[in-house]
Formats: structure tokens, C-alpha cells, sequence
């Protein structure tokens, strides 16, 4: 039997002034969970790092250590639980894959906005 199925929106991570937007369409998205994920994240939850979009779309994500990401966007999202390997699951196949430089920088990566479920 299929599992549920996901509905998806075009949506891209913009830089900013002061860090990023959550965009839909050209248009700032608020109330979207963004999570930065890293690679095999049941041994590694201290590099996660996440933000809920503000009311212009903008988020950032601090401290980020350099290395392999998943970056997943989730509408109304923030209340999940991310150190449950089954909400991790759920959502991680809908995210982007972004290498995260040593010296750091600005990226913009285009990713889907989840509905949660």
C-alpha cells in the first residue's frame, strides 16, 4: 500500500541582508521550518541547525560547522521533533543536498517546502 502521498512547493532559500529568505514565487514565505541536517544525523544532532522563516521569509542558520547537509523546508513546521529518527526520515528525501565550504559564505540553495503531515 503507498504511504501518504507529499504535496510539494517551488521554493528557494534567497540571500538576503542579514542572511536568508524563504521564497515562494518571488514572494517571502513566514512559518517555514528550516533545517539543516547532517550527514548520518543520529550520530552527528550537535551540527544540526534550524530557524523558523520570519514574517518576510528571512531565517538564518548560525555556527554551521563545514561539511555534507541536507537542507529541508517544512510549512508550520516547527514543532517536530528532529532528534526522532523518524521524523528525520519522513523529510529528508524532500530536502537538498549542500556542501557547506570551510571558509564559509553565502549560499542559495532551491529547495521544496514540505507539508507536514
Amino acid at each position: 500500500m503507498p504511504g501518504p502521498k507529499r504535496f510539494y512547493r517551488a521554493a528557494e532559500a534567497a540571500a538576503r541582508e542579514g542572511g536568508f529568505a524563504v521564497l515562494l514565487d518571488g514572494k517571502p514565505v513566514s512559518q517555514t521550518a528550516v533545517v539543516l541536517l547532517p550527514n548520518d544525523p543520529a550520530h552527528n544532532l550537535v551540527m544540526m541547525r534550524r530557524d523558523q522563516s520570519d514574517s518576510d521569509g528571512t531565517f538564518t542558520l548560525r555556527h554551521v560547522v563545514p561539511g555534507n547537509y541536507t537542507v529541508i523546508a517544512v510549512a508550520d513546521g516547527w514543532d517536530l521533533d528532529w532528534k526522532d529518527p523518524g521524523v528525520v526520515k519522513a523529510y529528508a528525501d524532500g530536502g537538498e543536498k549542500v556542501f557547506v565550504q570551510p571558509q564559509g559564505g553565502q549560499y542559495q540553495v532551491k529547495v521544496a517546502v514540505q507539508t507536514k503531515h
